[in-house]
């Protein structure tokens, strides 16, 4: 969120999470969250996020939109942080069930993974045990034991000037392998640098260990168990606004709508996984009756992930401007079908509408009541109270598009494999019996890995993955070739054979010409 309120916050928001003060500061406040996202509706919670960050008018499957609050320059941060802001809601445990001796080893593996610390450094780093009595603190034995479990010291060396480096604690190679969570160093990055150090540091430790060569994008790992009190929080990963978010950005990385980055993706594929590891067989076959109540989410047909996943959305009525693109090329349908088939998508659904109409007609009440009582004969016109609010945006003529999707979450996914690759039906399929991808890779390994699970969690996925496999081969962009690259490559080599060779007489006869004048000077 501080990417809209300037400069001048920026030494609030290192406050808010240094180490010093995050345990009156932003834990107690991500825990607060946590509490009241497992006891409200899920949909409501997650239309009221994209509400805050104001990217709601980005959510939709048009490829252009008007953002009446935010510039088109913030859209995309403001984006990237409510994603990042669910990821660390469902993400952090850090008052929901684990111990203190695993918050003291998850807070030191986060601090040596953003760089290298002396003692020192890490006695001050590391937040203080907000429980007293648990006998984990800082400069007790225990802090020790957990020091030399993770990181290895590294003894002080001498420079050439003659001063001495100081000895530094360093991760061992097993906590980048299986106990880096870039989840917990967000939490506890103060400046993005420390971010984007760590996964310099984890992409150093992939390519001196031989494990992976390229551009690694930051591992997965599966969340420790919730508490039962808190079970309700996994709610917000089986919600219907959650999986038609997570289908809308899908469907729009894969468009190239709107430019969006690969963090947006990484963070989508991030809660699909958590949403598959939270998910089981017996929840995919439950189905929710469809009431008029929930017609706004009725893109779905229940709230289970997995059972979503292989569910094919036909097609889509949009609200977007005349001149659209959309409008050109919307499918045209007989007069008795299209009103069936056609999805009207609201992210803001009505549930969220009633409840705004509430508050609005509430307010204006109030605001009635006490006007009324304070008998003011200085009324302000209409025009007055106009100019306080939001700036009146020019009224922009829009029309209903019936756009054709016939996409589902798996069948995207499968999509963007193969615009990854840049290499039609590079996704082998489904294979059950094949072993889970490792956590570290890049995005083609993530969503391998996501495909595979859903495979093995649910035969209907499987079964689905199967029939995508079999008909989807998406158009990869033609290659722009010089006419270089069009010749064959023995024939390249022939040229410069002889480019070669007649350079090599035109030196040996320049040479030849230089020593007799040599030669006839000297006579």
């Amino acid at each position: 969120m501080w990417v809209r309120n300037g400069l001048q916050i920026k030494g609030q928001a290192m406050t808010y999470v240094q180490s010093h003060f995050c345990n009156s500061m932003i834990d107690p406040d991500i825990y607060l969250l946590q509490v009241c996202a497992s006891k409200l509706d899920p949909d409501f919670f997650i239309s009221s996020v994209f509400e805050r960050y104001k990217v709601v008018d980005l959510l939709t499957i048009a490829s252009k939109h008007q953002n009446a609050v935010l510039d088109p320059e913030h859209e995309r941060p403001m984006l990237e942080g409510a994603l990042t802001f669910l990821v660390v809601l469902l993400g952090v445990r850090l008052h929901l069930g684990i111990t203190d001796d695993e918050i003291l080893h998850s807070e030191m593996v986060s601090q040596l993974c953003m760089g290298d610390k002396t003692h020192s450094n890490l006695l001050d780093l590391i937040p203080e045990n907000p429980n007293p009595k648990s006998g984990v603190s800082l400069g007790t034995g225990y802090f020790e034991k957990v020091l030399s479990a993770v990181a290895d010291f590294r003894a002080p060396v001498f420079e050439p000037g003659g001063s001495m480096q100081q000895g530094m604690y360093t991760p061992k190679s097993a906590v980048w392998d299986v106990e880096f969570d870039p989840i917990s160093v967000i939490l506890r990055a103060v400046y993005r640098r420390d971010m984007q150090s760590a996964m310099d540091r984890y992409t150093a430790f992939l390519k001196q260990s031989g494990r992976f060569d390229g551009n690694p994008w930051p591992p997965y790992r599966e969340r420790p168990p919730l508490h039962p009190q808190y079970q309700g929080l996994l709610r917000l990963l089986h919600c219907k606004t959650m999986h038609i978010v997570l289908f809308t950005l899908l469907y729009k990385i894969l468009m190239d709508h709107q430019n969006l980055s690969d963090h947006v993706l990484c963070m989508v594929l991030y809660l699909l996984e958590m949403g598959v590891d939270s998910s089981t067989e017996s929840e995919s076959t439950r189905e929710e009756p469809d009431t008029e109540d929930q017609c706004y989410d009725s893109w779905f047909p229940s709230s289970s992930l997995l059972n979503n996943l292989h569910h094919v959305i036909s097609f889509v009525r949009v609200r977007v401007a005349h001149d659209a693109p959309e409008v050109a090329r919307q499918v045209t349908h007989e007069p008795n079908s299209t009103e069936q088939t056609a999805q009207v998508f609201s992210l803001v659904a009505e549930r969220r509408r009633k409840f705004q109409e509430m508050i609005n007609k509430n307010s204006e009440a109030a605001a009635a009541a006490g006007v009324f009582r304070r008998h003011s004969s200085s009324r302000p016109h209409s025009g007055q109270a106009r100019s306080f609010g939001a700036p009146m945006l020019l009224p922009q003529q829009l029309v209903t598009a019936v756009l054709e999707i016939r996409e589902s979450m798996l069948s995207l996914l499968v999509k963007l494999h193969h615009k990854l690759s840049g290499k039609q039906d590079s996704y082998p399929g489904p294979d059950t019996e094949r072993p889970t991808p490792l956590t570290h890779g890049d995005g083609l390994a993530v969503i391998e890995r996501i495909l595979q699970k859903a495979a093995q969690r649910s035969c209907q996925n499987e079964q689905s993955l199967e029939e995508i496999c079999c008909k989807v081969a998406p158009p990869v962009p033609p290659r722009r070739t010089s006419p270089g690259e069009s010749l064959d490559k023995e024939e390249r080599r022939r040229r410069a054979r002889e480019r070669q060779k007649k350079l090599l007489a035109e030196f040996a006869s320049r040479q030849k010409s230089f020593m007799e004048t040599a030669m006839e000077i000297s006579k």
